[in-house]
């Protein structure tokens, strides 16, 4: 006799993968349970990607203004430090959720709880005061912020995505621990807003996993537009009183120094969540990277699968949530599907906009041995650029001998639109010079693509054996007829 159990799918964790893998699973007909022991929603929601692209939206139109009146050469018509801005973020967090919360969920077929959940079993979870039992289950238990071990500083005294969009205002100052994508996302935010920006890095560059040289290009922008960089640099001390924040800092060289401002913004890395779930003890096998699974995201526990930033390696929303589809189809299906990260694709949303898919030139250089073409792009000989004045950036496409996309890196306006392009013609095999057999529309940032598609075919085209061989013996003639016409 077959056991009943009350849910066919629990998932625990309501942020971008628990959705995914709820309505996935309720879709196919599934009896679904969320456990979210805050607000659905997740972490893209409330702290990460609706409020962060919410805020670089008001901080983009405040600072597009004023380039135009600079312009124009008119008086300023707006105040650039806007006082509202947090609040416009909070009601757009607001009305996101409204369509992710527990009474909308509930009218798709999904049954909410609120409550911490520890699991006792494969099939039994601890939810509250109540022990519910379930055929399957998908844990997508998030991340938390990084506090690297800084005396003073604790995830209560700085700000961190979790809490910098519940200030009242803009402050006048910021100190930012971390240059990666969301640490310089805020930066050249809050710097649009009127804010004083210090960014506080360890290394020699920012955006350390992207292309150097479009990282440089981005860095250069920022300190134009007035935000300061202290590089090779650590955090030796941290204090806070109800005024503003104190940070003791020591350079490469050993030199000491004491930074002051309003707050400091903690952006170095993110934590999986995996304490006080009961992982441990029911025997699902996780370290600090996250919970480990196989490519059809099945944990060490058969029965039970985990999705999301736990797992990662890329803690990306939209990575989320499609390991969360993932999950919930080897959840269901007796057929299992890999988790493909091959064509995993991002953008850091500052201005401009730094989008990459694939091996950087280092990787690709020491995977294919030095068998690599790369193609460059420059913004300033893309018409829409220069009619838009936004000429600043570079395409770097990195290919194999057979013209395929090994990476694709775009800094530049529109970046998070064209790489998606070059995410296709990567996914199909299709060279890059294929782009040329279709037509882009002109002016558009898509000529960016064109351009590349166009420069690698007469590249590869001029360095066929063939072709060189009938451009030698016509350079010799062309030579002979010199020597005989005079």
């Amino acid at each position: 006799m077959k056991k009943k159990y009350d849910y066919d799918i629990v998932v625990v964790g309501g942020g971008a993968a628990g959705l995914s893998a709820a309505k996935t699973a309720a879709g196919f007909g599934k009896k679904t349970l969320l456990i979210e022991h805050r607000k659905t929603g997740g972490e893209c929601t409330w702290n990460g990607c609706i409020p962060s692209k919410a805020l670089i939206r008001t901080a983009h139109a405040a600072y597009e203004a004023k380039q135009l009146f600079d312009d124009l050469e008119i008086s300023r018509l707006v105040d650039k430090k806007t006082s509202g801005s947090l609040e416009q973020v909070r009601d757009i967090i607001r009305s996101v959720y409204s369509g992710e919360d527990p009474e909308t969920l509930e009218k798709e077929g999904i049954s909410v709880v609120e409550e911490h959940a520890v699991i006792i079993d494969k099939n039994t979870l601890n939810v509250g005061d109540k022990i519910i039992t379930t055929k399957k289950i998908i844990l997508a238990l998030g991340s938390s912020p990084f506090i690297p071990p800084v005396s003073g500083l604790t995830k209560e005294n700085c700000l961190t995505n979790e809490n910098i969009f519940e200030m009242p205002d803009i402050p006048e100052s910021l100190l930012v621990l971390g240059a990666g994508p969301l640490g310089i996302e805020l930066a050249q935010a809050f710097s649009r807003l009127g804010t004083k920006i210090s960014i506080i890095i360890r290394s020699d560059r920012i955006l350390r996993r992207e292309e150097k040289e479009l990282s440089d290009i981005l860095k250069e922008k920022l300190e134009h537009e007035g935000i300061q960089f202290i590089m090779n640099t650590e955090v030796l001390s941290y204090s806070k009183n109800e005024k503003d924040v104190e940070v003791r800092i020591r350079d490469i060289k050993g030199n000491e120094d004491t930074l002051i401002a309003d707050a400091l913004l903690c952006a170095v890395g993110r934590d999986p969540n995996t304490k006080d779930m009961g992982l441990e003890e029911v025997g699902v096998k996780f370290d600090s990277k996250g919970i480990i699974t196989d490519p059809y995201l099945r944990t060490s526990v058969p029965g039970i699968f985990a999705c999301g930033d736990v797992v990662g390696p890329y803690r990306f929303s939209h990575v989320a949530g499609r390991q969360g589809v993932m999950a919930a189809l080897n959840a269901i299906l007796p057929v299992k599907l890999k988790m493909n990260m091959d064509t995993v694709l991002w953008t850091t949303y500052t201005d401009p906009e730094f989008s990459r898919i694939g091996m950087t030139r280092q990787e690709a250089h020491e995977k294919k041995n030095g068998r690599i073409r790369v193609i460059n792009i420059p913004y300033d000989t893309i018409d829409r650029a220069v009619t838009e004045n936004k000429t600043t950036g570079l395409a770097k496409f990195i290919l194999d001998k057979r013209n395929r996309i090994l990476g694709a890196h775009i800094l530049g306006a529109s970046a998070g639109e064209i790489i998606h392009e070059a995410a296709l013609l990567k996914k199909m095999k299709k060279p890059l010079s294929y782009a040329k057999n279709y037509m882009h529309a002109y002016p558009s940032y898509s000529d960016v693509m064109a351009k590349a598609a166009q420069k690698a075919f007469f590249e590869r085209t001029m360095n066929n054996p063939f072709v060189k061989m009938v451009q030698k013996v016509r350079n010799k003639q062309l030579v002979l007829g010199g020597n005989i016409y005079g």
